[in-house]
């Protein structure tokens, strides 16, 4: 029995209690402090998001983020290094009286985080000897890299003095941050790269995954690409000739109308709508364009939709799963340009974080179509849908037709019990049902969906947790996009080279033709004749060449006109085409003057094929003169290297040879020999007498005539 009269046991029941009062006291201080600091990371973590979608610039994104983490959580001494090389410089700091701005990648602690990918805690700076004394009174170090494409490019450091040391809270915390910046570094690179590449190719307003419009100074719409109307949840009727002036958001008005000052416009808020979809948060960003003359002319508007925003989650659990799962699915997207695969890796990391006994990802055709994409099945098995297209149309009840409605998840819990749903082959036993949409940009392009045999399964936080799946679809959607336009844009550069290369192949085949006759010209019979005996000495082979002269050609000219002697020269050139060989090269050298190459002919084919020729210019007839008039044909010929050792020699030949048959009365062909003994070709030798005396042409002979 207590006896309140004892004075001891009083004591002792007075000093429990206090002793009691205060381990309560305590414990709710520490819970308060705990709640206090979660609410600064979650408060830290979102303003890190909010710049991400702020700030393309690099350099901008980690000084906020530098300034951001001293503000909220009042580390004195951060900095950023960056990796350039072998070296890491620093970027930003902040509390540091003095610094190291270059440390090379083999020394300090920021060094071996550099080289080995890992955060590192240091709990106690005098146990790592690796680490750098910028300034006196260190304690402890927390030191985390910065990945671009699964590359370290960086880190972010924090160090304490003054008697905090840093533990695994803040080691948990500095990681998310680190990977938030390198989630910004990357997007800054992936945005600068897109905007370059479709500089190159003229592509950038059009092709850009941001939406872009274009106005004058009177604040007229002039032009836009794809991704604003997706963003605007528009039409192009309905921006064509849009008066900005007109735009009900006045701040957005005011940000647009700051450009035509010369000033950069910032805008950020909900784009209200005319078609009756929910408002769409925006960002706009406009800049002003100038004339030659420096004066601005207008403006462009960089427009982007940051309506899904990602949010803290709330368990540390779940948001460690997701992260995993999301960081698979990414690392899949940065890995692979196939579709499907990526599609793939999506539908199996839901199924990490969302049970379900049916996965689909069904794109839309066109308004009212879709089609099964990938589908998953209860075995674990990844199939195309059987390319099952689907109509949702609105004539019968349909679900998908809700999930456009909606703009957002839909669940059914019990299919059997619910008026929308329509069964499709893929989903044959499902009870229970729950979607999301696929977004790009502000619209609609497909659905992910999930299937249940177990009716009233999927309920709200299940279906939460598909959107950034959505999401990363839409991204491989985009990359597909961009991998096809690019392709598409090389094709047009390859078919343009190809046309290029055939034009440059015509103007060098006619920098080498005679325009008149369609035969080489005199700069290519020289290339050519030098080329083929070089070829023939090192081959030893002969080479034939053949001079012809129209015989008194002029008096065509003089006589019917220069369009006659045209139309005659033009015969005498598809005559020569028609009557050399492949290997041969006709050309004209004068204004009635022609030569036919003919490598690896003796001087006896030589000669049987200008007899040809000579016959056929005899028989043929001049267009426009009066009948039985004809021009006939004098011939040279030589070879290599039976009568001459170069082509300059063997043209000397020839040519002399040629004027020895103009000698001898024309019509004829006379081959260059050295002993003065003539020889015929299919006619008897020619008799003594000139023509003139016979009363007739000279008979056709090849004669020998002396080097002298």
């Amino acid at each position: 029995m207590w006896d309140h009269n004892d004075p001891l046991k009083t004591s002792d029941f007075k000093s429990k209690s206090a002793q009691e009062q205060l381990l309560n006291d305590s414990v709710l201080k520490e819970l308060y402090a705990s709640a206090r600091r979660q609410a600064q990371e979650l408060e830290l973590l979102d303003r890190v998001r909010m710049m991400l979608t702020r700030e393309l610039d690099p350099a901008a994104v980690i000084r906020n983020v530098v300034e951001a983490i001293a503000d909220t959580f009042h580390y004195r001494l951060i900095s950023i290094y960056l990796l350039k090389g072998d070296v890491l410089v620093m970027e930003h700091q902040v509390g540091y009286e003095q610094v190291i701005y270059k440390i090379p990648i083999t020394q300090g602690i920021v060094g071996k985080v550099a080289r080995s990918g890992q955060p590192l805690l240091v709990r106690d700076i005098q146990t790592d000897h690796d680490f750098l004394e910028a300034i006196k009174g260190i304690l402890s170090e927390v030191c985390v890299p910065l990945f671009d494409r699964e590359k370290v490019v960086g880190v972010l450091n924090i160090e304490t003095s003054q008697g905090r040391l840093l533990d695994e809270t803040d080691l948990r915390l500095i990681t998310l941050l680190g990977e938030s910046v390198s989630v910004a570094l990357e997007r800054s690179r992936l945005y600068t790269e897109i905007r370059e590449s479709e500089a190159r190719y003229r592509l950038l307003f059009y092709q850009t995954p941001v939406g872009i419009i274009h106005f004058d100074r009177q604040l007229h719409l002039l032009d836009w690409n794809n991704f604003s109307l997706a963003i605007l949840q528009t039409s192009q009727k309905e921006l064509n000739g849009l008066d900005l002036n007109n735009l009900p958001d006045a701040r957005l008005l005011s940000a647009i109308k700051r450009t035509l000052a010369g000033e950069v416009g910032q805008y950020e808020g909900f784009y209200e709508v005319t078609t009756g979809l929910p408002a769409t948060w925006i960002s706009m960003r406009t800049v002003p364009l100038y004339d030659p003359q420096g004066q601005v002319q207008g403006g462009i508007g960089i427009i982007e939709d940051i309506t899904d925003r990602k949010k803290v989650e709330d368990a540390e659990h779940n948001q460690r799963i997701l992260s995993e799962v999301l960081r698979d699915s990414a690392a899949a997207l940065n890995s692979s340009l196939d579709l499907e695969q990526v599609f793939d890796s999506i539908l199996n990391n839901i199924g990490r974080v969302v049970a379900c006994d049916t996965v689909d990802i069904l794109l839309t055709e066109g308004q009212n179509t879709g089609k099964i994409t990938r589908h998953k099945g209860s075995v674990g098995v990844f199939m195309a849908g059987e390319n099952q297209s689907i109509r949702f149309d609105g004539n019968e009840p349909d679900y998908f037709i809700k999930l456009m409605e909606t703009d957002g998840p839909f669940i059914i819990p019990d299919t059997q019990l619910h008026p929308d749903w329509t069964m499709n082959k893929t989903m044959t036993g499902i009870r229970s049902f729950a979607g999301i949409p696929i977004r790009l940009k502000g619209k609609v392009i497909g659905f992910i969906d999930l299937g249940s045999f177990t009716p009233d399964f999927y309920q709200p936080e299940h279906i939460e947790r598909l959107r950034a799946f959505a999401d990363q679809a839409a991204i491989a959607i985009t990359n597909a996009q961009l991998v096809e336009e690019l392709r598409q844009t090389n094709d047009l550069l390859e078919e343009n080279l190809e046309k290029i290369k055939s034009l440059q192949a015509e103007l060098q085949e006619q920098a080498v033709r005679d325009p008149l006759t369609g035969l080489f010209n005199r700069r290519y019979f020289q290339e050519t004749l030098e080329r083929e005996i070089a070829r023939a000495k090192r081959e030893n082979m002969p080479v034939g060449i053949i001079v012809m002269d129209l015989d008194r050609f002029k008096q065509v000219n003089d006589s019917f006109g220069h369009k006659a002697g045209d139309n005659f020269l033009r015969e005498i050139g598809n005559l020569l085409m028609r009557n050399i060989r492949r290997e041969d090269a006709a050309c004209r050298i004068g204004g009635e003057e022609f030569v036919i190459v003919m490598p690896g002919a003796s001087i006896e084919v030589t000669g049987q094929r200008a007899e040809l020729i000579r016959s056929m210019t005899e028989a043929l007839r001049v267009a426009d003169t009066v009948e039985g008039f004809k021009v006939t044909m004098s011939l040279g010929i030589s070879a290599y290297p039976n009568l001459g050792i170069g082509g300059e020699e063997i043209l000397i030949q020839a040519d002399r040879a040629l004027y020895q048959a103009k000698k001898n009365g024309r019509n004829q062909v006379v081959v260059y020999r050295s002993d003065l003994q003539p020889f015929q070709l299919n006619s008897e030798p020619d008799r003594p007498g000139s023509p003139e005396e016979k009363g007739q042409d000279s008979p056709t002979v090849i004669y020998g005539i002396s080097k002298d």
